[in-house]
């Protein structure tokens, strides 16, 4: 097994550097903090139920003089279920995976050598597991989907229908359409990208009524892509653990379509075909903006999360204009860019995630998005904040491996699912 740290991508020289905090590795861009984007609730560890009061009904009419009748008077009430799910991150190295390192130097001697917890070795581990982290709770809380699967690619040989004339003899290497069920059947495509099936050899004799004959190109192949969304290669149960805000956006916006603004660019078969004409985004903007419920529009302090290609889009289309009046001050003390006094908050986590994780290698899965909605109603639910941070790093005699394990709970509820507009 290789060591969790690569050495290889340093080069050393006579005098070995002693100390792996010596080393430089690449910055990884770190994710929003958690309570600045939602309303953390914890001690979240098993499902149960939250309600919620809301507005009540009208009041107030005429004046009925004596005897008056009741008026009818109702406050509305919701509630949300936590399902907590339990999540673990657990690493395991062997020393001999580090002895023939410069991360030897981080071990100890004798019996005692199979124990580097505590070293420079397992800080620097450490302090980029951090960062890991904090993009795992972007991918739990936004991505997170229960039925996700890998995106299957196919290169099958294209077919193409001909003519055949029933009780005829066959002209020309042709083969008989069957079903996918028939032993031996070969899966092709159309050109259109539509799948058919054809029989395992040629077909002799006379044409069967009845009986579709498919000419069969294996040279020329065809790409079908098929399945789920996430990128071949990677283990799709990074993301099943439960559904993330997305999952919830999608399912809200199929019932509700006027909670969704369409980004046409999306849609695009290609990755040069999914570039963001800078010229739509504001109107995106628009639409999200006076598009969403009157009581989000009301409520201060509202923002609009978007990956980092939207913020650019809106970015390019203000080119040549003053942008005095259109930056606000973030959490952080960083400027963003605002749409209508709503800021624009950027999150390259998203764009990461989904280069990396949404690819089927010519394009991605919805690139840019943007969802206008608040803290409020972006609730995560946790045991505790700490079971992010409270790494537990042990020493195994039995397996003399170092161990390090983080496990907690959570959840992801849009508190107010009407409270939200998507573009994507």
């Amino acid at each position: 097994m290789a060591a969790i740290l690569d050495f290889s991508k340093f080069t050393f020289t006579d005098e070995q550097i002693r100390s792996v905090k010596e080393l430089l590795y690449d910055e990884i861009v770190k994710s929003p903090e958690l309570e600045a984007l939602h309303t953390v609730y914890e001690g979240i560890v098993y499902d149960k139920e939250i309600g919620f009061v809301g507005a009540g009904g009208l009041v107030g009419v005429a004046n009925q003089g004596c005897d008056p009748t009741p008026q009818a008077y109702n406050i509305g009430t919701r509630k949300i279920t936590w399902e907590p799910k339990g999540w673990e991150i657990y690493i395991a190295e062997c020393f001999k995976d580090i002895e023939a390192t410069a991360g030897v130097y981080s071990l100890k001697t004798g019996i005692a050598i199979e124990d580097f917890t505590g070293s420079d070795y397992v800080n620097l581990v450490l302090e980029v597991l951090a960062n890991s982290v904090k993009d795992f709770i972007i991918r739990l809380l936004w991505f997170s989907d229960t039925e996700a699967t890998n995106t299957i690619v196919e290169e099958l040989p294209t077919a193409a229908a001909t003519e055949q004339t029933a009780g005829s003899p066959i002209v020309g290497t042709v083969y008989a359409g069957v079903t996918s069920s028939t032993e031996g059947a070969v899966k092709c495509a159309l050109a259109n990208k539509t799948i058919v099936y054809l029989a395992a050899t040629a077909a002799e004799g006379n044409a069967a009524a009845g009986t579709i004959y498919y000419s069969k190109d294996t040279a020329n192949k065809i790409t079908i892509y098929s399945g789920g969304t996430i990128t071949p290669g990677v283990y799709a149960g990074y993301f099943t653990i439960l559904n993330g805000f997305f999952k919830q956006i999608e399912t809200q916006y199929t019932a509700n379509a006027a909670q969704r603004v369409t980004i046409t660019e999306n849609a695009g078969v290609s990755y040069s075909a999914q570039a963001l004409a800078k010229a739509n985004v504001q109107g995106y903007l628009e639409s999200m903006v006076y598009g969403a419920d009157i009581t989000l529009r009301s409520k201060s302090d509202s923002f609009i999360l978007c990956t980092q290609s939207f913020y650019d889009g809106y970015s390019k289309s203000l080119q040549g204009l003053s942008l005095d009046g259109l930056y606000s001050n973030l959490l952080n003390g960083q400027k963003t860019l605002t749409f209508n006094g709503i800021p624009l908050i950027p999150l390259p986590i998203w764009d990461k995630i989904i280069l990396s994780y949404y690819n089927n290698g010519v394009k991605l899965v919805n690139p840019h998005r943007a969802v206008y909605t608040h803290k409020d109603f972006l609730a995560v639910g946790l045991d505790s904040i700490a079971s992010f941070s409270d790494a537990n790093v042990r020493h195994d005699p039995d397996s003399r491996r170092v161990k390090i394990e983080l496990m907690g709970k959570a959840d992801a509820k849009l508190l107010n699912p009407r409270m939200f507009v998507v573009a994507i």
